[in-house]
């Protein structure tokens, strides 16, 4: 019965990686649309730090933003980007 559910389970883990890849083929990045304006190399940099951070801990949107907004100004103005291209 193992078997069984091993199986399915491959199965089912087969099809959703296809699913994603052909998501993530089909999905387009304007990083300039969304990059931060920022004249401070030093703040640009700590906040592209909490977004890999975010990525590398499979954060999901909201506890990236709520990241990004503890950053202050700079990162509640990012967060803002981020939302209106999430929801785009």
């Amino acid at each position: 019965m193992d078997d069984i559910a091993d199986d399915v389970a491959n199965d089912v883990d087969a099809m959703f990686a296809a699913r994603e890849a052909e998501l993530l083929n089909n999905t387009t990045l304007n990083w300039d649309k969304i990059k931060p304006d920022l004249a401070d190399d030093a703040e640009y940099d700590r906040l592209m730090a909490e977004v890999q951070k975010a990525t590398d801990q499979n954060e999901d949107l909201g506890q990236l933003i709520t990241r990004l907004e503890a950053l202050g100004d700079a990162g509640i103005a990012l967060a803002g980007k981020v939302k209106k291209f999430a929801i785009a």
